[in-house]
């Protein structure tokens, strides 16, 4: 069981490697990188504890489950057309990514450490709207086509788009606040989703589904 449970997060773990040297790579190794403070403008205090959390903890991790709900998504079901198309397009994802990684090998950046000030304003609740759309609505879609071959589609989709919004987080820094806000309200957007179908989770979790299950005797 230990085995089988691990071979289905193996593509999961292997996105998430592939992301770090990625990563790595960008930097030049002949030159040192220079490393600002952890916490950045902030004053010091609890307040900038919880902001080094948010920033460095909760919103990676945010992002990591929903590229662990991706790669997880093929292995949900029985079908064995569907599981491929699924696994396909996790590594469809990551060649989406890596394309991304070599076309900014020219634009220098590196990763940082610094926090930078966030504002709540017109931007930043729009994107906290729009991503909280997208999460309820990407959950829709997955209840709709989980057991349909367009589920490697949707899978691709999700895999690109969250390793690039890792990357870009981490060291493109004049995005970090699209991202920060995008990503609590997609994962906002999901949970509500849960709220109102708690039954989705249900399935997902339960192991993987038999489009034609056998007759109750």
């Amino acid at each position: 069981m230990f085995l089988k449970k691990s071979l289905r997060l193996t593509p999961a773990f292997g996105l998430v490697f592939a992301v770090a040297l990625a990563a790595l790579g960008q930097g030049n190794l002949g030159e040192p990188v220079p490393v600002a403070s952890p916490v950045g403008a902030i004053a010091s205090g609890p307040s900038s504890f919880l902001s080094i959390a948010i920033h460095w903890v909760v919103v990676p991790l945010i992002l990591l489950i929903i590229l662990v709900y991706a790669c997880m998504l093929p292995q949900r079901t029985s079908d064995a057309s569907i599981k491929t198309s699924g696994n396909a397009g996790i590594f469809a994802g990551l060649i989406v990514f890596i394309i991304f990684v070599v076309s900014q090998q020219k634009s220098g950046f590196m990763f940082s450490w610094e926090i930078p000030a966030y504002s709540f304003d017109f931007f930043g609740g729009l994107a906290l709207i729009v991503g909280a759309g997208g999460g309820f609505g990407t959950a829709l879609v997955v209840d709709i086509i989980k057991q349909h071959r367009a589920l490697g589609f949707l899978v691709l989709f999700i895999v690109a788009t969250t390793t690039i919004a890792m990357y870009g987080y981490f060291f493109i820094k004049d995005v970090r606040s699209l991202v920060l806000f995008t990503s609590l309200g997609i994962m906002l957007g999901a949970l509500l989703h849960i709220i109102w179908f708690p039954e989705a989770m249900t399935d997902i979790l339960a192991g993987p589904t038999d489009k034609n299950p056998p007759p109750k005797s």
